[in-house]
């Protein structure tokens, strides 16, 4: 009784005390934003079944039954409640675990291990022994198997390349423009047939310079051969040339050799016509020795600029691979499986340049990328002692052998990037493919990565200050694949604003970075043209399609005040720059008119004018395209 009348006392002191007496109320806190009852506010459910509610008693609300019907063994039926609409807080809370969801699949797609700074070092060491597979290069992107998945047109999204059917609609070009380029290389035919070389008389010295000026020329961005293969091929060039692979790979070469001279180009093709006939006998034969025939036939057409021609004999390097990689593994010595991995990264190069702007087939070389080992480092060749990089003009650029084989395994990471995570996009929950500046940054900064890992000897200026000075031709390759990569990546925001015709606060940083890397892209590639033989059709088509995706953006209304000044200029060397390649095949002919006409007059005007005349771009570019 005590106890009750002194818990009655308490009670009234905490009613009579004043609030400021209380000291300040403690805020609930809410760990779990479902259990707060003030955000989201309890909602009563209907729960009495039909039986229930007809005899308008108490249900338990039990399923499938609830305790009445079961006892009176009645049918027991619950009314169907629509789902009451999502309040405001539940449709916020939706769109966070949405966002909050891409962002987690973007990070667990990167893989971005703690060690990978030291990673990409160790692999760009000179002295590194590479045991890893590519992806620790750099952080890189899962992907699909197949070609780049965001070139297909089955995503509908319009990636700047040839083939994609979206993105020649979006310019206002022919859908099948990619299909036409092939007929156009078709029809043309081969570039060696009716020469004949089986009567002109073959020179020692002339074979082994033709070898030298392989191994300065051509070998450093595709190095193959084993180190030792000056001897090999001296003794295949005296002897009677009877057709075989040994045969075959050392007349390649030396027709690349004089493909890429200054006093052999008449005879190039005479080295070249004796190769490919003993192609047959090639294809045949199932060694590494085959492989690297094929390949060096390819990388010939590569210099020839005929595009499929060089990508049918890949394919067929590149079936042979994969067999030798796979199930005629035990046929490989352990002397020649570090030529086969070489072959086999050639390859992947070489069809990931080919394939991103033609409509050919898959051979299945991703397939293996992440099973097939790095190629080692080599320290030294014993071939032509000149650099295998073009020096400075001051002659002050000297070279480690080693720096060839880290611009390969460079150019691998670089295409890694490229072909997991071309665009910065990302899927919405309407299956739309949309820009996405938490991707753009990623990329942006996976490319900083690779850029920072560069050895010294492969390092390039960025931005203006590099434009005329670098004239080293692997160099100047990966810096036009780093422009090339950066000008993908931020696309995308050009793209939304072309679709929206809006340009949000947003894109405004998206597209400055666009327009900026085109400008370097092309100021990049227009110089690399003079050093890179191997690449210059797909550089030529890279050129098309990026300048046909910045004369769009020209022609959008919403872009207009945005445009750089320069960008006119880079349109005129654009078209420049194609001008002079008609005569390397058709389908370079056609590109050049192509691009040509959809610039006339869009070139003519600068932003300068368009104010004089009181007309904006756009407007005048619609008086010029019909």
């Amino acid at each position: 009784m005590a106890d009750d009348v002194e818990g009655h006392e308490r009670d009234q002191e905490s009613l009579n005390e004043s609030p400021e007496s209380r000291g300040p109320k403690r805020r609930r806190r809410v760990t779990d934003i479902s259990d707060d009852k003030h955000a989201n506010p309890r909602r009563r459910g209907i729960i009495a079944c039909e039986v229930c509610r007809a005899r308008r008693t108490k249900c338990d609300g039990k399923r499938p039954a609830c305790s009445f019907c079961q006892k009176s063994n009645s049918v027991c039926e619950y009314r169907k409640v629509a789902e009451p609409p999502p309040t405001k807080l539940e449709s916020e809370i939706t769109t966070i675990k949405e966002r909050l969801g891409n962002i987690e699949q973007l990070l667990a797609a990167q893989r971005r291990p703690a060690a990978v700074h030291r990673d990409v070092d160790a692999l760009l060491s000179p002295h590194a022994t590479y045991t890893s597979t590519p992806a620790t290069i750099v952080p890189l992107l899962e992907g699909a198997h197949s070609q780049s998945p965001f070139v297909s047109d089955s995503t509908g999204f319009p990636v700047m390349v040839i083939r994609n059917k979206s993105f020649m609609h979006l310019v206002g070009v022919e859908n099948d423009l990619a299909t036409h380029l092939s007929k156009l290389e078709r029809l043309a035919g081969s570039k060696t047939l009716g020469e004949n070389g089986r009567h002109f008389l073959l020179q020692q010295h002339r074979a082994i310079n033709a070898l030298n000026t392989f191994f300065e020329e051509i070998h450093p961005w595709y190095p193959i051969l084993d180190p030792q293969y000056q001897d090999v091929y001296a003794s295949v060039m005296d002897g009677d040339l009877k057709p075989s692979s040994e045969s075959c790979l050392a007349l390649i070469v030396a027709a690349l050799g004089l493909f890429s001279s200054h006093d052999g180009q008449e005879k190039h093709a005479m080295y070249a016509e004796m190769a490919l006939n003993m192609v047959a006998r090639t294809v045949a034969d199932c060694s590494v020795l085959a492989v690297e025939a094929l390949v060096y036939i390819a990388v010939y057409y590569c210099c020839l600029c005929s595009p499929l021609e060089a990508f049918e004999y890949n394919a067929i390097a590149s079936l042979k691979a994969q067999s030798l990689l796979t199930v005629n593994r035990h046929h490989v010595t352990e002397a020649d499986s570090e030529t086969l991995r070489r072959a086999f990264w050639a390859i992947l190069l070489i069809e990931s340049e080919l394939c991103v702007q033609l409509e050919l087939i898959d051979t299945g070389v991703w397939n293996l990328d992440e099973s097939t080992m790095l190629p080692k480092v080599r320290d030294s060749w014993s071939t032509s002692p000149q650099s295998p990089f073009q020096a400075h003009p001051d002659g002050s650029q000297t070279a480690n052998p080693g720096d060839v084989d880290a611009y390969f395994l460079a150019e691998i990471a670089m295409r890694r990037i490229s072909h997991r995570a071309p665009s910065a996009i990302r899927g919405t929950s309407r299956g739309e493919l949309v820009y996405a500046p938490i991707v753009a940054s990623e990329l942006n900064y996976q490319l900083d990565e690779w850029y920072h890992h560069l050895p010294s000897a492969l390092k390039f200026p960025r931005g203006t200050e590099g434009e005329a000075r670098d004239h080293r031709g692997l160099v100047l390759f990966l810096r036009t694949q780093y422009y090339s990569c950066m000008t993908s990546i931020y696309w995308p925001a050009i793209y939304k604003v072309i679709q929206t015709g809006r340009r949000e606060s947003d894109l405004d940083l998206g597209c400055q970075k666009f327009f900026d890397a085109y400008h370097d892209f092309l100021i990049s590639a227009t110089v690399c043209l003079q050093h890179c033989i191997v690449n210059k059709w797909t550089l030529l088509a890279s050129i098309f399609a990026f300048t046909m995706a910045a004369a769009r953006a020209i022609k959008e209304p919403a872009l207009a005040d945005a445009i750089p000044a320069h960008l006119f200029n880079s349109l005129t060397l654009a078209t420049n720059s194609l001008a002079p390649s008609g005569h390397l095949g058709p389908s370079l002919s056609y590109l050049h008119d192509l691009l040509k006409e959809h610039l006339t007059g869009l070139v003519a005007f600068s932003p300068e004018q368009s104010s004089r005349t009181g007309m904006s771009i756009p407007q005048m570019q619609r008086a010029d395209f019909t």
